[in-house]
């Protein structure tokens, strides 16, 4: 039952669980089975989590959701990165919920975290230089991010906290 889920705390953690008896409650999610086991995980920090579990030799799924009750669930937006292992930035202080369904009677699930860093490229004038045709940044936090005097308002009316980087193109085109 998603209200009486097991509550996971770490950053680096590994969970068994089991589907004997699990079944599907009402108002939960469906999105890929009837039996569902949830577990929940308090944030410590904003940071990057990465998780996945062991295969199976049926099917097994993991969804990850933020919300107070079972009918009020929103889902989190999730990147894949390859080799079953998929990614999500946290935001510290959220509570966020795996719901675990598939075939076989048990799943091993796997979850680590990493602080994002401090910003360092707050102000145009300290912004890095990057070159290259593809450049690549794993997420970096605007916490404590400001806005400095003459940016351009790139949100609108809206408040907005910026990251720069300066990039010297590889080729003219």
């Amino acid at each position: 039952m998603f209200a009486g889920s097991e509550h996971l705390e770490g950053t680096n953690l590994v969970y068994q669980g089991n589907f004997t008896t699990a079944t599907l409650e009402p108002n939960e999610p469906q999105p890929n089975g009837t039996n569902t086991v949830w577990v929940s995980w308090l944030a410590p920090f904003t940071g990057r989590v990465r998780f996945s579990k062991d295969s199976a030799p049926f099917f097994q799924y993991i969804n990850v959701f933020t919300g107070p009750a079972v009918d009020h669930l929103q889902p989190v937006t999730l990147t894949g990165l390859g080799n079953g292992v998929s990614s999500f930035l946290a935001v510290e202080g959220t509570i966020y919920h795996f719901q675990f369904s598939g075939g076989a009677d048990t799943f091993t699930f796997y979850l680590s975290a990493d602080p994002l860093g401090p910003c360092v490229n707050d102000n145009f004038a300290d912004a890095p230089l990057v070159k290259g045709a593809v450049i690549y940044y794993e997420a970096k936090s605007v916490l404590g991010a400001t806005m400095e005097l003459g940016e351009p308002a790139h949100l609108g009316p809206v408040p907005q906290k910026s990251l720069w980087w300066k990039w010297q193109a590889p080729q003219h085109g």
